[in-house]
């Protein structure tokens, strides 16, 4: 080989792999994230623990994986999974809304809970899709997520009852009713002794 084919296939590989670092192409956080799931039903708590903490600090990049995992029942994979998309946050909410239309009754419990942990500013969301998924499994998730966030979604149910769609309006008030229902209960179940 001359030196000048030499030196133009040293400048092609530069310039490829330029393009690859330009365009984010070597991006590994997908196959890192999908490892690190697999650690989330590892049967060493240190380990899960562990795992989880690094796919919180992937962030968005750990979100697919992550929603996958939560139909791992092996050594509570599926719960740490959920503890770690509620720490994720919003970039989490909308997989796990698209979650609550699961055939399996564990990702939609999970999903529920991940939601109602995001807190409070998804009730407008949340609402939006009660009322207009046309799929009882995420009209009836949407609404457990908002009951589980208690009185904390009061404020936001309040905002959505002046809502100019009236199934809005009257879905926020019948949220608002669960929600006291629901507080009322767990504060008579404490004045028994109960959980």
């Amino acid at each position: 080989m001359s030196w000048k084919t030499k030196a133009s296939a040293a400048l092609l590989s530069v310039a490829l792999l330029a393009l690859l670092l330009a365009c984010g192409c070597t991006d590994t956080s997908g196959t890192e994230a999908a490892a690190l799931t697999e650690s989330l039903s590892s049967a060493n708590q240190t380990e899960q623990r562990a795992a989880a903490e690094d796919l919180v600090a992937m962030g968005a990049p750990a979100v697919k994986p992550l929603i996958s995992a939560l139909s791992d029942n092996t050594n509570n994979a599926g719960t740490w999974a959920a503890t770690a998309l509620c720490e994720i946050g919003e970039p989490a909410v909308e997989p796990l809304i698209e979650a609550l239309a699961s055939e399996d009754n564990s990702t939609r419990v999970l999903a529920v809970n991940s939601l109602a942990c995001i807190g409070t500013s998804n009730v407008g969301r949340l609402l939006e899709v009660s009322v207009s998924s046309g799929n009882s499994r995420v009209s009836e998730g949407a609404d457990f997520a908002i009951v589980k966030m208690g009185k904390a979604a009061i404020p936001a149910l309040e905002l959505q009852r002046a809502s100019l769609n009236p199934d809005i309006s009257s879905k926020a008030t019948a949220l608002i009713t669960s929600v006291g229902m629901t507080e009322r209960l767990k504060a008579r179940k404490q004045a028994e002794g109960g959980a």
